[in-house]
């Protein structure tokens, strides 16, 4: 047999120490290429991931002694790499890396829109992975935080960016990239319907971030079920607002403003809506931005029981089946944000 492609690759680098491990016991997490640059003090080692019988062996390509150059992360993109992996011991040091990394990027002006949109939309949605997997972690989650401090100075400062970041949307549905959707929407929806950049915004866009962790207290395989729930079923699922608020309200910088948009992101004007159906006044405008929000992008993700809606489709729908249930002015507000560009 020959020698295995991320091998060789690894052999073609300057100052590459390939090593083939086994991997027994060691836990990877995955680092994205978009959120690696180069010459930031990588100072955590990164692994290529070869797909082998029965499952993933690691090859390390880059070890904690050398950083990752410009010449290294070209070859990765050049090879087709997507995907690089670290271990469970490095992930701190990745994660203040991504930080640096992230911050680094949005900050140069001569850095193009779409650049700083896939940083931006890549790393959130990764790190949100992490944190669905580990609720529990205070780095993860501060992290996290720091991105949606990221994505409210740069669409304050760059309205365009969110036309930008939403063309980067993945709608393959899955819990990290709803998240994220769902958040830059409410973001820039908050912004065109009046919120101002600061604390405030920042706290609602920690609700929008988070307003779906408390599905990871549920079983996966109600939580990834392909078609309609059971009534007892639909019971279990509509407890997750009730256990993301259990899981953040003790944590470092969660709010009160962030927690009610966990807590009531489901509820309708009409009254209809759960846990504590809400109506008419009660439910205020975080709470109306993040349901409209929320549902357009339940319309044009793809499931495995349904195919996508456009658009245009969906906030057709929403506009005009949903105008009892969902805030108009806040639809109106979407479809002006993200309508055809003037």
């Amino acid at each position: 047999m020959g020698i295995p492609f991320a091998l060789s690759l690894c052999m073609q680098v300057p100052d590459i120490r390939p090593l083939v491990t086994l991997n027994e016991g060691a836990r990877f997490h995955p680092a994205p290429v978009a959120t690696l640059r180069s010459d930031l003090g990588a100072d955590f080692d990164l692994y290529l991931g070869v797909k082998v019988p029965g499952g993933r062996r690691y090859v390390l390509y880059k070890s904690r002694e050398y950083d990752l150059t410009k010449e290294r992360r070209r070859y990765l993109i050049e090879q087709g790499f997507t995907t690089l992996y670290i271990t469970e011991e490095d992930l701190h040091r990745y994660l203040g890396y991504v930080d640096r990394a992230v911050s680094k990027v949005l900050a140069s002006e001569a850095t193009p829109r779409s650049e700083k949109s896939e940083i931006l939309y890549r790393t959130t949605t990764s790190l949100m992975k992490h944190l669905f997997e580990r609720p529990d972690s205070p780095v993860i989650l501060h992290t996290n935080q720091k991105m949606v401090s990221h994505t409210v100075n740069c669409l304050a400062s760059d309205p365009r960016m969110l036309r930008s970041l939403v063309s980067m949307f993945v709608f393959d549905y899955s819990l990290y990239h709803h998240s994220v959707n769902v958040a830059t929407i409410s973001v820039g929806l908050a912004f065109k319907i009046g919120y101002a950049a600061g604390p405030e915004l920042t706290q609602l866009g920690h609700g929008f971030l988070f307003h779906d962790i408390g599905k990871s207290c549920l079983p996966t395989g109600l939580v990834r079920k392909p078609g309609a729930l059971t009534p007892t079923e639909m019971v279990e699922m509509q407890s997750h607002p009730q256990h993301g608020v259990l899981l953040m309200q003790d944590r470092e910088n969660m709010e009160s403003t962030a927690l009610d948009v966990i807590l009531h992101h489901h509820e309708k004007i009409s009254g209809r809506g759960y846990p504590h159906n809400l109506s008419g006044n009660e439910v205020t405008m975080p709470m109306r931005i993040s349901a409209v929000a929320d549902i357009l992008d339940a319309l044009t993700s793809n499931r495995s029981y349904k195919a996508a809606l456009t658009g245009f489709e969906a906030l057709k729908l929403m506009q005009e089946q949903m105008k009892y249930e969902l805030d108009g002015d806040c639809i109106a507000a979407l479809i002006r944000l993200l309508g055809p560009s003037r």
